[in-house]
């Protein structure tokens, strides 16, 4: 592949900013996108939640503050390593905090928000994963949407209660990050680089009919 675009380069058909552009990995600069603007916000959420938290002397929520923080550590370490761990990794995040909210909250109109985060596992696999496993996980969303459309969260058998005061601002804004910032920011890298790479493409494609 290298000597190719190499020998593209030398007839001149592509500059070098544009062999560039045809190997760039948008998958890496998607997950470069959240890793950096979804965790920055999380982590300002999660030491607000841990100092309140510690205030009110609630040591559940501490030990899930402090074990989120270490995860998503772990996650940035890992991206410079190995992206394919760090991704693995994301995805557990956005699993584990999905799901906490609905088996650690009574009030179901605040487990809600643990259901839309598990609705945006899909568009994650979309960008890190096969088609096989965005269908998967579409399927199996379909047992989140039961319990809305159920509107109650009775038939969870496992429950844990570490519900703080400000529970509603801090899963409210966890929802903001994850749909208004992490996935609009990953999705906008992939559209320009498909842009980027189309018109690259076309212009291979005029010079090579010359």
């Amino acid at each position: 592949m290298k000597f190719y675009l190499g020998f593209l380069k030398r007839m001149g058909i592509t500059s070098r900013n544009e062999t560039q552009e045809i190997v760039f990995n948008w998958r890496v600069k998607a997950l470069d996108v959240i890793l950096r603007y979804g965790f920055l916000f999380s982590f300002v959420i999660l030491f607000h939640a841990g100092f309140y938290a510690y205030v009110d002397g609630n040591e559940l929520v501490k030990l899930i503050c402090a074990g989120f923080v270490f995860i998503m550590l772990l996650c940035l370490v890992s991206y410079k390593i190995n992206t394919k761990l760090a991704k693995k990794i994301l995805i557990f995040i956005v699993i584990s905090g999905a799901i906490l909210p609905i088996i650690g909250l009574e009030e179901f109109e605040l487990s809600k928000y643990g259901i839309f985060f598990l609705f945006s596992l899909p568009l994650y696999s979309v960008l890190f994963f096969s088609n096989k496993t965005t269908i998967i996980l579409i399927l199996l969303n379909i047992l989140p949407f039961f319990l809305l459309l159920k509107n109650d969260n009775s038939l969870i058998p496992i429950y844990f209660d570490f519900s703080i005061a400000e529970s509603h601002t801090y899963l409210a804004s966890f929802l903001f990050v994850i749909w208004n910032v992490c996935l609009p920011l990953a999705f906008m890298q992939l559209v320009n680089s498909l842009s980027k790479n189309t018109e690259s493409l076309k212009k291979q494609s005029a010079l090579l009919k010359k």
